[in-house]
C-alpha cells in the first residue's frame, strides 16, 4: 500500500508542478498596445519617421555626453537643447497628423490591428498550454488506471473522511465526561 501512496502522491507532485510551472492561477496582467499612437503615424508619415529617428539619435548623443563628461557639462547641456528641439519637432509633426482624420481613423486601425494579433496570439498560445497540460493529466490518469489505483477524487473523500474521524476523535476525548473516576 506504501507504494501505491508513493506512486499516487508522485502523480500529484507532477501535476501540481505542472500547473505552477503553467501559472493557471495567475491574474491576468493589464493590457498594453502592441502599438502606439507614434509607432503607428510613423508607419504612414516619412517625415514623422525621420524626426523620429533624429530625437532618437540626438537622445542617444546626450546620454554618451552625459555619460562622457558629466550632467553639468556645457556639451550636455547643448545636447539636452538639441534632444528638446527634436522632441518639440517630432510631437508637433504628430500633433499635425493627429488633427487629419482620415490618417487618425488610419492609425487607430492599425492600433486595432495589432493588438487583435497579440490578442490572437495570446489565445492560441493558451489554448496550447491547456491542451498541453491536459495532455499530462490525461498520461497521469491513464498511469494511474493501469496500477489499479484510487484516482484523485477517491483520494480526496478517504482524505476528507480520516480528517473528520479525527476531529470527532479530538472532540469526543476533549469533553469531561469520559475523564469520570469510578468510586
Amino acid at each position: 500500500m506504501r507504494g501505491q501512496d508513493l506512486s499516487l502522491q508522485d502523480a500529484m507532485r507532477a501535476v501540481a508542478q505542472r500547473m505552477e510551472a503553467l501559472r493557471l492561477m495567475e491574474p491576468e496582467k493589464p493590457k498594453h498596445s502592441p502599438m502606439t499612437e507614434l509607432q503607428a503615424f510613423i508607419q504612414m508619415d516619412d517625415l514623422l519617421a525621420e524626426l523620429y529617428k533624429e530625437f532618437q539619435d540626438v537622445k542617444h548623443n546626450r546620454q554618451t555626453v552625459i555619460a562622457q563628461n558629466g550632467q553639468d557639462d556645457a556639451m550636455a547641456q547643448v545636447a539636452a537643447e538639441l534632444e528638446d528641439s527634436a522632441w518639440c519637432a517630432m510631437q508637433t509633426r504628430l500633433l499635425e497628423l493627429r488633427s487629419q482624420r482620415i490618417l487618425m481613423r488610419k492609425a487607430q486601425r492599425l492600433m486595432y490591428q495589432a493588438q487583435r494579433a497579440e490578442d490572437e496570439a495570446e489565445e492560441q498560445a493558451r489554448v496550447a498550454k491547456l491542451a498541453s497540460f491536459a495532455q499530462h493529466v490525461g498520461a497521469v490518469e491513464k498511469n494511474r488506471k493501469q496500477k489499479g489505483m484510487p484516482g484523485l477524487i477517491e483520494w480526496l473523500i478517504f482524505y476528507l473522511w480520516v480528517q473528520r474521524e479525527k476531529q470527532k476523535l479530538m472532540q469526543h476525548f476533549a469533553e469531561p465526561s469520559h475523564l469520570r473516576i469510578a468510586a
